[in-house]
C-alpha cells in the first residue's frame, strides 16, 4: 500500500474532542434531570440526547444532577480504561494481532523524515545530502546520523526504470563525487553538462570510442608486490570462460606464473614508462621455446638469468621458474595460450588506452570528480578493463583514507564517494569485493549495485548473499524472475491476517454459521510482487518495516532542467581525442577556458577558488606530464595567481607561456610573489639612490632574473628546483 503521513498529534486531538463532548452530553442530562425533578439522572442521561438537538445551549443552571451525571459518565469512562488495561495486561506477551507474524508497511513518513531525512528533526526531506530512493523515501548520507550504510541494492527488469528512477536523480543531487559505469555513454550525455555546471571535472572512460577517452595503465597504480597479484588476478579472473573444468586449471594457473614474472620485472627493474601490458607483450613475444632443443635460451631466459645475477631471491626470477617448471611442448601451450589471452593488448587502440595514464585515480578524492565509465552494451570483450579499474580504484582510495588516518585522525576522504554500478554483472568481477562492500562505509565510499534479478548475481559472486546483506537498502523497481520475487517476499516478512469461515446447511432449518481466527500470509507473495503497479517501488532498509512507494519522478527534480533530457542544448559534448598528437599550447588554454567559465560561474575571483583544489604538484612535473588529455586533470590540482610573463622550456609554445606560469606560481602564495616582486622594487630604489647604473632598468633580462631570484627565497623547495629549469627573455 502507498505510504501516508499520520500526524499522532490528531489522536490527542479526537481524545480532547470526546471529553469535551462527554461534558456538554453530562450537562444536558443534568439540566433534563433538572426540569424533570421526580425522574432522576438515568433519565436525564438516557434522554439528554434529545434534549440536545432540541435545546443545545439550554444547559444552565448547573445543578446537582449535573455533577451527577459528570461522575456517572466519568465512573463509566474509567471502568472501560481499567478494563481494556486488564485485558491488556492479561494479553500481554502473547502480541495479539501478530501471533504469526508482524510484517506491515512503513506509513509514518512524518516520522520517517525526521529520523532519516536531511536536515535532521525535519517533517521535510529537501535537505541537500539526501540519497533519493523513491518519491518519498530520501535517505540522509550522513551514516553517523542514520546509523545506516548508504549502500544500496537496486533490483530491476529491463525497462524498469534503474536509470531514470535512481541513477540520474541521485546524479542531480551533486552532494558527492561519482563513479558511474555508463554503457553506451547516455548518463555521460544527459549530465555531464549539468555536473561541470556545479564545478565538477569530468573524467571519461570509454571502452565503446577508445579515442574519446582518458588513458589508464594498470602499472600505475601499484605500490607494492600485493597490488602486482590482485591486478594479474582481476585480470585472469575475468578473461577465463566460466565453464573452466579443473583440469584447465594447470594452464590458467601456469599462465599466472608466468605474467607475474613478466610484470614484477617491469614494476622492479624497468623505468616507469616501460611499465605498461604493450611491454608485457614485448616481453612474451621474447620467449622463445624449441621443443627438440629445451636447453636452448631465449631471449627472455637471458633477461630473466641477468635478474638472477642481480638478485638472487627476485621474485620475477622466482615466478619465472615457477612456469619453466614444465616440459618443453608444455610450455610452449602455455606461451600461446597466455598470449592469445593478452591478444587485445595487441590492438593499437588499445595499446594506447593503457600505455600511460592520464585518468589519475587518486585524484578523485578530491576536489569535485565524476568518472563516467562507459561500456559497450553488446560486447564485454573489454570489460575486464573496467573491473581491474574499478579493483585499483577501490585500492587506490583505501590507501588515501588510510594516509590521511596517519596524517589527519580519520579515515574519512575529502569528500564522500558514491559509485553507481549500473548493470553490475557486465563489468566483470571485482576482487575481494564482497570485503570492500562490508569495509568502504569508514572512507566515506558507497556502492549501489544495479542489477536485473539475483538470478544474474549467483554465478558472479559464490558469496553473493553477503553482498546483498551488507546493501542496508533494497530497491525494487518491478521483475518477474521468479527466484528473485521469492527472495524478496521472503524478506518483507510474513503478517498476521483475521480470517472468516463460514458455513451454511442446507435443509428444512437452513443453519448458517460464521467464525474468525487468525492466520498468517506474506506480506506480498511473489506473485503479487511481480504484479505491483509499473509506477511504484518496493523498498526494504535494514530495521525498518518496507515502503511501497511511487517510483521518483524524475522531471520533477529541481536540476532537471539543466539536463540533456530536458533541453538537447544541455547534452554533454565529449571533446577527447587520443588520436590526437598533444599539443600544449591548446591543452593550456583548453584548461584556462575551462577555469574562467567556472569562475565566472561562481561569481568568484579565480584568486579565491584556491580552495576547491587539493596540493600543488611540482612545475617540473607539470610540464613533463601534461598533454591535450590529461591538462585539466592536472590543473585541478593547480590554483594560479598573476605574475611576471617568464618563458618556460623552449619546446611549448608561445601561446601557452603565460597560462602555464599562471598555474606555475600557485605552488607559491601570493603574498610571497608579492613580496618578492616588492623586494625588486627596492633593490632597484637603492640603486637609484646611490647613484650607480641599475641593471633592473637598462637590463630587462636581469630585472626578471632578479625577480625569479626572489621569488625562489620564498618558494617551497619543490618550487625552487623546478625554477632551475626556467629560461628567460
Amino acid at each position: 500500500m502507498p505510504t501516508k503521513k499520520v500526524d499522532k498529534n490528531l489522536y490527542y486531538v479526537f481524545g480532547l474532542v470526546g471529553i469535551i463532548f462527554a461534558l456538554f452530553y453530562a450537562c444536558h442530562a443534568g439540566r433534563y434531570a433538572y426540569q424533570h425533578s421526580d425522574a432522576g439522572v438515568f433519565a436525564g442521561l438516557i434522554n439528554a440526547f434529545s434534549h440536545m438537538t432540541q435545546n443545545p445551549l439550554d444547559i444552565f443552571p448547573l445543578s446537582q444532577y449535573t455533577v451527577q451525571a459528570i461522575g456517572i459518565i466519568g465512573a463509566a469512562a474509567l471502568f472501560v480504561f481499567l478494563f481494556v488495561k486488564s485485558d491488556k495486561e492479561k494479553t500481554k506477551g502473547m502480541m495479539p494481532g501478530k501471533e504469526s507474524g508482524s510484517a506491515k508497511w512503513y506509513t509514518d513518513m512524518d516520522d520517517f523524515n525526521k529520523k532519516y531525512s536531511d536536515p535532521k528533526g525535519s517533517k521535510e526531506h529537501n535537505g541537500p545530502n539526501n540519497a533519493i530512493l523513491s518519491q518519498d523515501v530520501f535517505l540522509n548520507m550522513d551514516t553517523r546520523t542514520t546509523r545506516f550504510n548508504n549502500n544500496v541494492l537496486v533490483i530491476g527488469g529491463s525497462g524498469s526504470g534503474k536509470s531514470r528512477f535512481y541513477v540520474k536523480p541521485n546524479i542531480l543531487q551533486a552532494n558527492s563525487n561519482y563513479v558511474i559505469t555508463d554503457p553506451a555513454g547516455e548518463l555521460l550525455i544527459s549530465t555531464g553538462k549539468f555536473l561541470e555546471s556545479q564545478g565538477y571535472e569530468i573524467k571519461i572512460f570509454n571502452l565503446v570510442e577508445m579515442a574519446k577517452s582518458y588513458c589508464y595503465n594498470p602499472f600505475n597504480y601499484i605500490r607494492d608486490d600485493e597490488g602486482v597479484l590482485t591486478m594479474i588476478d582481476c585480470l585472469i579472473t575475468n578473461t577465463t570462460p566460466p565453464n573452466t573444468k579443473g583440469g584447465d586449471q594447470f594452464w590458467v594457473k601456469s599462465e599466472t606464473a608466468l605474467l607475474q614474472a613478466l610484470c614484477f620485472y617491469l614494476v622492479k627493474y624497468r623505468p616507469k614508462e616501460e611499465q605498461n601490458f604493450h611491454q608485457v607483450m614485448r616481453l612474451l613475444r621474447a620467449a622463445e621455446i624449441d621443443e627438440n632443443n629445451p636447453d636452448k635460451h631465449s631471449r627472455l631466459d637471458d633477461l630473466f638469468e641477468r635478474v638472477r645475477l642481480q638478485d638472487p631471491d627476485s621474485i620475477a626470477y622466482k615466478q619465472y621458474m615457477t612456469f619453466k617448471m614444465g616440459a618443453g611442448k608444455t610450455l610452449k601451450s602455455i606461451l600461446i595460450s597466455c598470449a592469445v589471452r593478452l591478444t587485445v593488448f595487441n590492438l593499437p587502440q588499445i595499446s594506447a588506452l593503457t600505455s600511460v595514464d592520464t585518468i589519475d585515480l587518486a585524484s578523485m578524492s578530491t576536489g569535485k570528480k565524476a568518472l563516467f565509465v562507459i561500456t559497450p552494451q553488446a560486447s564485454d570483450t573489454y570489460n575486464f578493463l573496467v573491473s581491474m579499474l574499478y579493483s585499483q580504484l577501490f585500492e587506490t582510495l583505501y590507501h588515501e583514507g588510510n594516509v590521511r588516518a596517519q596524517t589527519q585522525g580519520t579515515s574519512m576522504l575529502e569528500r564522500d564517494i558514491r559509485f553507481l554500478l549500473d548493470e553490475f554483472v557486465n563489468i566483470g568481477q571485482i576482487p575481494a569485493f564482497t570485503k570492500k562492500l562490508a569495509t568502504m562505509r569508514k572512507y566515506g565510499i558507497s556502492c549501489a549495485v544495479i542489477i536485473q534479478n539475483i538470478a544474474q548475481l549467483k554465478p558472479l559472486y559464490e558469496d553473493w548473499e553477503t553482498i546483498i546483506g551488507n546493501c542496508d537498502s533494497i530497491l525494487f523497481l518491478g521483475g518477474h524472475e521468479y527466484s528473485t520475487l521469492e527472495y524478496l517476499s521472503n524478506i518483507l516478512g510474513i503478517t498476521t491476517i483475521t480470517v472468516r469461515n463460514s458455513s451454511r446447511s442446507r435443509g428444512k432449518s437452513n443453519n448458517s454459521s460464521q467464525s474468525w481466527n487468525r492466520s498468517q500470509r506474506k506480506l506480498l507473495n511473489p506473485d503479487e510482487l511481480g504484479n505491483i503497479d509499473n509506477k511504484m517501488c518496493v523498498i526494504k532498509i535494514r530495521s525498518l518495516d518496507p515502503f511501497m512507494t511511487p517510483k521518483y519522478d524524475y522531471p520533477k527534480h529541481p536540476n532537471y532542467k539543466f539536463t540533456g533530457d530536458a533541453d538537447p542544448k544541455n547534452e554533454y559534448v565529449n571533446t577527447l581525442n587520443n588520436n590526437k598528437p598533444p599539443n600544449s599550447a591548446e591543452a593550456l588554454l583548453r584548461a584556462e577556458e575551462t577555469k574562467r567559465r567556472i569562475a565566472k560561474r561562481s561569481n568568484e575571483s579565480i584568486l579565491k577558488k584556491d580552495k576547491l583544489y587539493s596540493e600543488p604538484i611540482p612545475f617540473s612535473v607539470f610540464v613533463n606530464t601534461f598533454n591535450v588529455q590529461n591538462a585539466e586533470a592536472l590543473f585541478d590540482r593547480f590554483s594560479f595567481v598573476e605574475t611576471y610573463n617568464l618563458n618556460v622550456a623552449p619546446e611549448i609554445s608561445r601561446a601557452a607561456e603565460k597560462t602555464v606560469i599562471k598555474r606555475v606560481t600557485s605552488a607559491v602564495a601570493r603574498e610571497n610573489i608579492e613580496r618578492a616582486i616588492e623586494t625588486t622594487k627596492t633593490e632597484s630604489d637603492k640603486l637609484q639612490n646611490n647613484n650607480k647604473p641599475n641593471p633592473v632598468i637598462n637590463d630587462k633580462r636581469t630585472e626578471r632574473s632578479s625577480l625569479a631570484e626572489n621569488i625562489a627565497e620564498v618558494s617551497p623547495e619543490e618550487v625552487k628546483e623546478s625554477m632551475k629549469n626556467w629560461a628567460f627573455d
